[in-house]
């Protein structure tokens, strides 16, 4: 395993067989293979910048935002609403697209230059499932530089994708437009809306699937020392989605922190996003009754004493 080549094969041989690829690396003292996977993600699309979701960003989400209900705080048990987000959880994890599946170009009307686009995204998409695998199986074994490339490498190429999925109002628009001329029975604004509604939910859940990638609390040292490297609305988000995904006692530092959040981000996409996700913890997870009382008060939603804490 010692030639790069040899290293190519072996990445060829199995890219259909993540399983094959993981036990490998995880039996192997040469982080060679590492390193290709990285390199391999970092050039997919590096030409394009990583999304930040500032302000200017997000602003062709505006309408989406307002209609999203600022309240979902349930009066289910925990136990209910668990089994509610992991059927949710099993459907989105079903979404995707079968690596042995090919896809005809030509049937699809999709030039060359766009069919490039798309497998690097599946190739982002698989590589980052197999960094975070190697995160979780080599982390005590692996340097705190290898461990700080292999955060950046997943975020910056899992915010790429994003940014192709975050189209601007003109290209909303001009989408709408030709969609229009083809379908002359729906509405422009229909279209647009629609546009808007699958960019907003394919964003978010990309910046999940980062968030996925990432979910190993040994790493939070490492990812803070990223986010604050970075500085950006995007690793905020994805800094205390991590935190949320992986604590099982919101406490003074987590409320502490969204606090903080809420003051650096006062724009509606964030605060929105922020907000859901913040009570779907709520409404999974048993809270002591002064820090969530503390937390609706941030979030400017009602508090109200649910069965959870019965069950």
């Amino acid at each position: 395993m010692g030639t790069a080549i040899v290293r190519c094969q072996i990445l060829d041989l199995c890219s259909l067989m993540d399983n094959s690829l993981i036990f490998l690396i995880h039996h192997s003292n040469d982080d060679g293979v590492i390193d290709d996977i990285l390199l391999q993600t970092m050039c997919a699309l590096d030409d394009i910048a990583p999304c930040t979701l500032t302000v200017d960003e997000t602003r062709v989400f505006e309408k989406i935002v307002q209609r999203i209900p600022s309240e979902i705080l349930s009066e289910n048990s925990v136990s209910s609403e668990r089994e509610i987000e992991r059927r949710g959880r099993d459907q989105m994890e079903s979404v995707g697209v079968d690596a042995e599946e090919e896809v005809d170009a030509e049937e699809l009307e999709i030039e060359d230059e766009e069919m490039r686009v798309v497998n690097n995204m599946y190739k982002i998409l698989k590589n980052n499932e197999i960094l975070g695998q190697i995160l979780r199986t080599k982390f005590g074994s692996l340097k705190r530089k290898k461990l700080l490339e292999v955060v950046e490498t997943v975020a910056d190429s899992g915010l790429r994708i994003v940014r192709l999925m975050l189209g601007s109002q003109r290209e909303i628009n001009d989408y709408a437009a030709y969609i229009r001329e083809r379908h002359p029975e729906l509405e422009t604004e229909e279209i647009k809306h629609f546009l808007t509604t699958i960019s907003f939910l394919l964003t978010m859940w990309n910046v999940e699937k980062i968030v996925c990638a990432l979910n190993k609390p040994e790493i939070f040292p490492i990812v803070e020392n990223v986010v604050r490297k970075r500085n950006t609305p995007a690793y905020d988000l994805i800094d205390y989605f991590l935190r949320l995904e992986t604590t099982h006692d919101l406490g003074e530092r987590e409320r502490d922190q969204l606090k903080s959040l809420l003051r650096k981000h006062q724009y509606s996409f964030f605060r929105k996003v922020i907000s859901i996700r913040t009570q779907g913890y709520l409404n999974t997870h048993r809270v002591v009754e002064p820090i969530e009382q503390s937390i609706c008060s941030l979030l400017n939603i009602r508090y109200r004493p649910r069965l959870k804490r019965l069950a």
